[in-house]
């Protein structure tokens, strides 16, 4: 009997594809339904979304945003490792993921009707600066 034992080091990237993250951002309720609906098989969705893909090719990246109208940027999050002491002035810090209940979607179903009247007003006026 043969025992293989893989002495390397496990290597854990601290940047990674957060494609939940930005679908949330965007509206989309089911990342693996909107990966499927793009043209990605069931499996690559399911690797894609619990981070378990061995890469990813530009041209995924690209029909994502395409489909997202994001930037490759908004497809990122960063989890420092735990040997940074001070992350603070990275500027990988503005990458960090927030947590579900701090997300736009989430803040925007908690608004009464006024406050989302008033955000229609603010969004109006953000366009029209543009």
């Amino acid at each position: 009997m043969i025992i293989f034992i893989n002495l390397a080091p496990k290597i854990y990237c601290m940047l990674y594809i957060d494609i939940p993250k930005a679908c949330s951002n965007k509206g989309v309720g089911d990342a693996r339904r909107f990966l499927v609906s793009i043209g990605f098989t069931h499996a690559a969705a399911s690797r894609m979304l619990y981070n378990t893909y061995y890469s990813l090719k530009l041209a995924s990246i690209e029909l994502i945003c395409l489909h997202l109208n994001c930037t490759p940027n908004e497809l990122l999050s960063w989890k420092p490792d735990d040997n940074n002491v001070s992350s603070a002035n990275y500027a990988l810090e503005k990458l960090k993921p927030i947590a579900a209940q701090d997300s736009i979607s989430a803040k925007l179903k908690q608004l009464s009707p006024d406050k989302l009247e008033k955000l229609r007003g603010f969004l109006g006026d953000l366009e029209n600066e543009q």
